[in-house]
């Protein structure tokens, strides 16, 4: 059963790599999703530009949902 959200969610994606000059990086990207998005299950977040530059050899990844400061949930590669 779905049920409507009182509250904005925000999703979050952390990516580390290393630079070409072997710097580490961390790119940090956040996402509110919107309060009351009945049957919505899906969203997307485009790493582009900069942050992409910065990354530059992907190492480790995070994805994690936030309620407020609670973590609902997270998903993330072996090495973070």
């Amino acid at each position: 059963v779905c049920s409507k959200r009182d509250r904005d969610l925000k999703l979050i994606v952390e990516a580390r790599g290393v630079t070409r000059g072997k710097t580490p990086s961390l790119v940090v990207i956040e996402k509110t999703l919107p309060k009351n998005s009945f049957f919505h299950r899906w969203d997307k977040i485009f790493i582009t530009g900069e942050d992409f530059k910065q990354i530059d050899t992907l190492t480790a990844w995070r994805v994690s949902l936030w309620d407020g400061s609670q973590i609902i949930s997270e998903y993330k590669s072996f090495l973070w």
